[in-house]
């Protein structure tokens, strides 16, 4: 049940965001989990007033891409030094091939 006035955005980690941003939020229970005799609360997403849903949906979604973006640019990275990494060890053998191996 969701009071008046807020709405329920199930996505994990906005919480963080809503702190950054000094935006009233609070974590959304959605149900328990019971193990062992005990039972967990299960947290999924946040809720936040009407009015500033738009704010932290959209400020979401531009972390986002710019996450994928550094993540882009890591592996581009990371394959340009492993192809370096290969064409060294590459030039490594054929300089021994050539001296030692007539």
């Amino acid at each position: 049940m969701v009071p008046s006035g807020t709405v329920h955005i199930p996505i994990n980690g906005l919480s963080k965001l809503c702190r950054n941003m000094n935006i009233e939020f609070a974590e959304a229970v959605t149900k328990f989990e019971f193990k062992k005799g005990t039972s967990t609360p299960v947290v999924e997403g946040i809720l936040v007033l009407k009015y500033d849903a738009d704010k932290v949906l959209t400020k979401y979604f531009e972390t986002l891409e710019e996450t994928e973006k550094i993540e882009k640019l890591k592996a581009r990275n990371l394959a340009l030094k492993n192809w370096k990494r290969l064409y060294h060890s590459m030039r490594i053998k054929t300089r021994l091939m050539s001296e030692y191996m007539p």
